[in-house]
């Protein structure tokens, strides 16, 4: 079984859409502040009406394109998203510019969108967009202090933001892996449910699972449909002289000479005991009678078979088919075994 992922990421899409948002709020609130909102003595208004409307454009362009931009692409956007908030810093025109908060909003968006790598590389490109924004106004201590107090807020949120976001996808992970593994293990039992465990065909549940099914679909398409049964002559007899291991050892190898026999639409299915039956779907009583003459043939160490063969007459019941299968089983056992004996109609017909 492949292993899951360890890191579990969004797509481009989710990406694309939560960096349209982003922008969207960002955009509305510089232009709300440009046009009502009450801004300190110096604020470039137009200027920051520039950039809300820089960022709404761009939100309805991220947004258009969603389903066409690759990771890249967005990883590649996000420094313009800051060189936009740092516009609106340096349009601002105060020391202490509250526009200056929306770098969390790209912090964040790092911290959760891409690798710690990616998202430190995007805490560098602030670093440096603010440190051009205020100097800009000259440099000072106080502009130094600014910077430094600013970028290690960021940093801790980025910090704080990715350990969450890396616990999150850890837990995803392995929730993943056990639903993965739950899903496993419930193949396997089901498998295990329908299959013969010494000769690892198909068990009786599997046998009448199918046959139901194929019944269903003959009678709704008027297509032909034989079943055999096959049994080992004298088994019982086989065992009590050489013992059930070397007994399990034939019925094994017969299952596995007979299924390289079949058809892919064909089913081979351990009945019971030494009993197999076969279901042939799309199969006429001749080339039926052909083929479980195949397998008789085929079967190792010169163990002969006794075979019962049925043809659906259109109109009987399952049960009823596999009553003159096995009718016809018996008889050929009767008439000295290793032989064939077709149950077509009464008497039945034994195949030379």
């Amino acid at each position: 079984m492949t292993p899951p992922p360890t890191n579990i990421r969004p797509d481009a899409a989710q990406m694309a859409r939560w960096l349209s948002v982003l922008l969207l709020a960002g955009g509305a609130f510089a232009s709300l502040a440009a046009a009502v909102l009450p801004l300190p003595a110096g604020t470039d208004k137009l200027g920051l009406a520039g950039v809300g409307a820089g960022a709404l454009v761009a939100a309805g362009l991220v947004f258009l394109l969603r389903g066409r931009l690759s990771p890249l692409a967005l990883k590649l956007l996000l420094p313009a998203v800051t060189t936009l908030v740092g516009l609106a810093v340096l349009f601002d025109g105060a020391a202490s510019s509250p526009s200056a908060i929306f770098y969390v909003w790209v912090v964040l968006y790092a911290a959760y969108f891409l690798s710690p790598r990616q998202a430190a590389l995007q805490l560098v490109a602030i670093g440096v967009v603010h440190a051009l924004v205020l100097t800009d106004r000259g440099f000072n201590d106080v502009v130094l202090t600014r910077w430094i107090a600013t970028m290690l807020a960021l940093v801790g949120a980025g910090a704080v933001i990715a350990r969450l976001v890396g616990r999150l996808r850890a837990s995803l992970a392995a929730h993943a892996a056990a639903l993965e593994e739950g899903e496993e293990l419930t193949r396997r039992l089901a498998a295990a449910a329908n299959t013969d465990e010494l000769t690892g065909v198909p068990n009786r549940r599997a046998w009448e699972n199918v046959f139901e099914h194929e019944m269903a679909r003959a009678r709704r398409e008027g297509t032909e449909l034989c079943v055999a049964i096959l049994d080992l002559d004298r088994f019982k007899e086989f065992n009590d002289r050489y013992g059930h291991p070397t007994g399990d050892r034939r019925l094994r190898e017969a299952a596995e000479a007979w299924q390289a026999e079949l058809r892919a639409t064909d089913l081979l299915a351990r009945y019971g005991g030494e009993e197999f039956a076969v279901l042939l779907p799309d199969c006429g009583p001749e080339a039926a009678a052909t083929l479980i003459e195949r397998l008789r043939s085929v079967t190792p160490h010169d163990q002969t078979v006794s075979a019962g063969l049925a043809s659906w007459t259109g109109s009987e019941e399952a049960l009823q088919l596999v009553e003159r299968a096995d009718a016809a089983l018996y008889r050929a056992k009767r008439r000295g075994r290793d032989r064939t004996v077709l149950a077509i109609e009464e008497p039945a017909v034994e195949v030379s």
